[in-house]
């Protein structure tokens, strides 16, 4: 059974303020680092707003498999001496991996439920494969106070000294005006919670913290439809959203691109990013003359990183949101559908993506292959 710790997170995933339409029971999961890492405690926070949970009496909680449940209970104003803003639950050192979280609220009087909750989060590996950040658009940026040096002899060192360079991961540092902090950028794609641990393990600074997205009034999410287009020699598809890419293709100036007639709806911006289950999609292409010669969307970040390390293909961009999969195959929003992706093996290599069972049986008819469900996309208005 996980452990039931103090009312209290001793870590920030960001910092941030709640949307307007955010449910009363909010849950989020995390680490001392940010996200869930392999070798550190998992701790699940619940926090309710509208009122206030019991945290005089421990939340129930249990585990079966990879399926956490977590029961907490809901005072109404005023608030009784056991009343608090949130409570954490530890979940325990959990390997690599996809779990679930169930939350439950019931009412503290009445004991009716009042609302429950499903989060699906993963936990990345430190020794493991590597994962994409998984917001690039706010680029990786830590700020970190050096122990034993002051801001400018770090950030001398870090530029005379490429070995102590490559063992921080190549930042670019910039020391604070009049202080002691140095802010160190990475790439985009650069995980900044791996780096986060990875910096802490070398004992060297007092003190790391990280950047993150600060929302007032959060702006809306923005969508789009992604026109199929084919070009009819080389038996090769392309997707965008993008009105000048598509006007582009429509007259004709980047080669014999014909629209097919197929779309898919999918947000091409979130307005909101935290405590919900759609993440940014990455674009990569084929380098030229070495990579393939097609376009590939993944919301899977450790194809991401897979993909940005090896030099046959090239990172485009971020030019859609969607859900991954949820942990029992399904797709986690209702109203929407699961975007299939499927992998020419012969020719030229190619990839093809479609909502619709019929594309893939014809496609399968013809020798490309299923390669399954690679995102949730929005239904599609009819």
């Amino acid at each position: 059974m996980p452990a039931v710790r103090a009312p209290a997170l001793a870590f920030v995933l960001a910092s941030l303020a709640l949307p307007l339409a955010a449910q009363a029971l909010i849950v989020r999961v995390g680490s001392p680092y940010g996200e869930p890492l392999d070798v550190v405690p998992t701790v699940a926070s619940l926090a309710g707003q509208g009122g206030w949970l019991d945290c005089g009496t421990p939340p129930a909680s249990q585990r079966a498999g990879t399926v956490f449940t977590i029961t907490v209970r809901r005072f109404s104003d005023p608030a009784p001496p056991s009343g608090c803003g949130s409570v954490d639950v530890d979940l325990g050192v959990l390997p690599r991996g996809r779990y679930r979280l169930l939350a439950i609220e019931h009412d503290a009087a009445s004991g009716r439920e009042n609302e429950r909750r499903v989060l699906d989060f993963d936990v990345g590996s430190v020794p493991g494969p590597g994962r994409c950040a998984l917001l690039p658009e706010l680029v990786p940026q830590l700020w970190v106070r050096h122990a034993t040096l002051g801001a400018a002899a770090f950030v001398a060192r870090l530029a005379s000294d490429p070995a102590y360079a490559a063992r921080l991961g190549h930042p670019s540092a910039r020391a604070s005006l009049g202080g002691d902090v140095v802010w160190l950028t990475y790439p985009p794609l650069d995980d900044p919670t791996l780096r986060h641990y990875r910096l802490t393990q070398t004992g060297e600074f007092a003190h790391i913290g990280r950047n993150g997205y600060v929302y007032g009034v959060p702006p809306g999410d923005s969508r789009g439809t992604f026109v199929e287009f084919r070009h009819a020699g080389l038996d090769h598809y392309f997707y965008t959203a993008d009105e000048d890419e598509i006007a582009a293709i429509d007259a004709g100036r980047v080669g014999p691109w014909q629209r097919t007639g197929e779309t898919f709806v999918a947000y091409t911006r979130l307005g909101y990013v935290y405590d919900r289950p759609e993440r940014v999609g990455y674009r990569f292409t084929g380098a030229p003359d070495i990579g393939p010669s097609t376009h590939l969307f993944t919301v899977d970040r450790e194809e991401c990183f897979a993909l940005a390390q090896d030099p046959r293909w090239l990172f485009e961009g971020l030019p859609l949101a969607a859900s991954p999969l949820a942990l029992d195959g399904t797709c986690p929003v209702p109203g929407e559908v699961a975007l299939q992706r499927l992998w020419k093996p012969f020719g030229v290599s190619n990839h093809r993506f479609t909502t619709r069972a019929a594309v893939v049986e014809a496609m399968v008819a013809r020798g490309w292959v299923a390669e399954g469900a690679a995102m949730c996309v929005l239904q599609e208005p009819r």
